[in-house]
């Protein structure tokens, strides 16, 4: 997670934080399915380049009423996927786990030096299918990535987390910093609650 001086915002209702705190548990959640004694991770890569007109994503967005981000995240979910029917067949049918940052930018920080995002997993849909139905299970995976109350969740997190705890090393450092977090927001919003009553 990164982030430099974010300017506060309203703080979203409890209903919404306990909706955003449950998705960031269930995408924290271990994903032991890509790994293989057979398939060890390596520091060997193998990069491979395209390119293709910018109005082909474009339109192909348009057209399955998704993102740009999203078809390219379902273009890397297809090539992952028929790679894994040829090479590694135990994977072919499996979701693919991938970190996206998510943009917590409000309209007024446009254009303003800094990060001012959360990093967090999705799991792209993985298997044989077509195009399109890959297309609209990616958008339904990012959807809440998009929702503005649930970056205004992201957003409290960022800036409700003491600085020398922002960067966990260990798996309990990240359960310690959640747990810290979530108790934090919903205190925060339960107060908040009361107030306006």
């Amino acid at each position: 997670m990164l982030a430099r001086d974010l300017s506060p915002t309203a703080k979203p209702p409890l209903r919404q934080v306990l909706r955003s705190t449950a998705t960031l548990l269930r995408r924290m959640r271990r994903h032991r399915l890509w790994r293989s004694p057979a398939h060890p991770p390596t520091h060997r890569r193998h990069t491979v380049w395209t390119q293709a007109p910018t109005a082909w994503p474009r339109a192909a967005a348009r057209a399955g009423g998704a993102s740009t981000n999203d078809v390219f995240l379902t273009a890397l979910a297809a090539a992952i996927a028929e790679w894994a029917g040829t090479s590694w067949p135990g994977a072919a049918d499996v979701a693919i786990p991938v970190m996206v940052p998510v943009s917590l930018r409000t309209p007024e920080e446009v254009g303003v030096p800094g990060n001012r995002l959360f990093l967090t997993r999705i799991d792209l849909p993985g298997g044989t299918m077509p195009a399109g139905e890959r297309l609209e299970r990616t958008r339904v995976v990012t959807a809440d990535l998009k929702s503005a109350d649930h970056k205004a969740v992201l957003r409290l997190a960022l800036t409700d987390v003491e600085p020398a705890r922002t960067e966990p090393t260990t798996a309990s450092d990240t359960t310690s910093l959640l747990r810290a977090l979530v108790t934090s927001l919903v205190q925060r919003s339960t107060t908040a609650a009361v107030r306006r009553k």
